[in-house]
């Protein structure tokens, strides 16, 4: 019997040992096919990134303006397309409803493509409805691809840099070309007259930013991405190298002549300082910043004569008008992306309000809401990540001057626009993803909020124009 005992357990033994192997080897192969996986996620990750940052060079540098060889190619659309298709995940996990929630200001910016898309069905141009659509669909794709990939303070502020590097690329260009030192053909000066027969020239970039107030709007964002570099402490002395970029830009501004980018630029600082360092310590700073809006020391800029008829001011003011009247004949849905210009002849010189009358209350509450609840989440926001703290006064004064921009300006649809407040949004994600508060959330308390204040731009821009426009005459 024992013998017997003795064979059957060498017996179940050997049967048994070759299944252990088995569950050994399989365990091994699971975890060098799990690690392979991962290091492919990881390589997959960094070219979408990588093509993301690509793409915003090729956005905001326009080689093809400036390298005859490259001329009217489709770099920045092939990369962006590359990007895309590497990144799918990442921007099928933005629309999710879950992430939608904790982030109004991604939700609100989407909207632009079906309000854009129900504006022209509303007037009745199905063929513009869906041109347009896929114009607008694509500026939500670069939003989407932004603030998926800006999943890191690192991630963030290298694309801040990224932005920074390639406009200042376009400004050396720009003022060079300016001053005569070297001529690009795609660059052109905007000559315009003043006062009794003075001309003067304003300063242009390339591509995008071949207009003096688009290029205004940009260069208010560097000058604050420079000021935020200048506090990365783990860059070392190297970080007031940055001083010479921000000497670049600000001289860049002044020669655009932009009154819409020294208000972004004035809106900025107040919102800058007004976070960093509390209103109560920030008004003597406003009283100096006054002082120099009132007066005549950056020329065309500084010069505001709200009562002259030939004034600009006077003539926007106009447009306005023009443009709630237009609001007014189609409040829900609007008369048509693109078809203000054929009802008063211009755009509305507000972003805003120009919003309002293409895309009515629809489109209109999608645009200003995501700016009013952008800024809202980035003043209230707190979390425990020390990098993100740092960069809160700089991210509330990139989007505050921007949409303070906007306010003389039309630039409802530019990819530049989606730009800055992706970068707005990707902030307040950030803060969500480290277990941050303060960021709204899609809800009906923010849809009041927004509603509220879409009540209140219309009011107050009604009431301005018929107060402004009565004394002007």
């Amino acid at each position: 019997m024992g013998e017997e005992r003795a064979m059957s357990f060498a017996h179940e033994a050997a049967v048994s040992e070759p299944s252990g192997m088995l569950i050994s080897c399989d365990a091994s192969m699971g975890g060098r096919n799990a690690a392979s996986r991962h290091r492919m996620s990881v390589m997959v990750d960094r070219a979408g990134f990588s093509l993301l940052l690509l793409s915003l060079v090729a956005l905001l540098l326009r080689p093809m303006d400036l390298i005859p060889s490259l001329e009217g190619t489709a770099l920045y659309e092939a990369l962006i397309a590359a990007c895309l298709l590497v990144s799918l995940p990442r921007v099928a996990s933005q629309v999710a409803w879950r992430r939608l929630t904790v982030n109004p200001v991604v939700a609100l910016a989407l909207l632009m493509a079906p309000a854009v898309f129900a504006s022209h069905v509303w007037a009745g141009s199905l063929w513009s409805a869906r041109h347009d659509a896929v114009d607008a669909i694509k500026s939500g794709l670069l939003f989407l691809l932004i603030v998926g990939h800006s999943d890191s303070p690192a991630k963030l502020r290298a694309v801040l840099s990224t932005v920074a590097a390639s406009v200042l690329a376009v400004t050396v260009v720009a003022v060079l070309n300016y001053y005569g030192v070297i001529h690009i053909a795609t660059i052109q000066t905007v000559t315009q007259r003043a006062g009794e027969g003075v001309l003067f020239e304003r300063l242009c970039g390339t591509g995008i930013f071949n207009d003096p107030n688009d290029f205004s709007l940009i260069l208010v964002l560097c000058l604050v991405v420079c000021a935020a570099v200048s506090t990365w402490r783990e860059l070392g002395p190297r970080r007031y190298l940055v001083l010479i970029p921000l000497l670049m830009f600000g001289h860049a501004l002044i020669l655009t002549q932009s009154r819409g980018g020294i208000v972004a630029a004035g809106a900025g600082l107040v919102a800058f300082l007004g976070a960093r360092y509390r209103w109560r310590n920030v008004v003597p700073v406003l009283a100096l910043l006054g002082l120099v809006v009132m007066s005549p020391l950056l020329g065309r800029q500084t010069q505001w004569n709200v009562s002259n008829p030939d004034d600009t001011f006077q003539a926007r003011l106009e447009l306005w008008s023009s443009s709630l009247d237009v609001f007014r004949s189609s409040p829900l849905f609007g008369i048509g992306r693109g078809t203000l210009v054929d009802r008063i002849g211009q755009v509305a010189h507000n972003s805003y309000l120009h919003a309002f009358a293409e895309l009515g209350l629809f489109g209109g509450l999608a645009f200003l809401g995501a700016f009013a609840v952008c800024l809202k989440g980035v003043w209230a926001c707190r979390g425990p990540d020390a990098d993100l703290a740092r960069l809160r006064p700089f991210v509330l004064a990139a989007v505050a001057g921007y949409a303070a921009g906007l306010m003389s300006l039309t630039r409802c649809y530019t990819v530049s626009t989606q730009l800055l407040l992706a970068l707005g949004a990707a902030y307040l994600t950030l803060i969500v993803r480290t277990g941050g508060i303060g960021v709204p959330r899609l809800n009906a308390r923010t849809a009041r909020f927004v509603a509220l204040t879409g009540v209140a731009f219309l009011a107050g821009t009604y009431i301005t124009v018929r107060f402004m426009l009565s004394r002007g005459v």
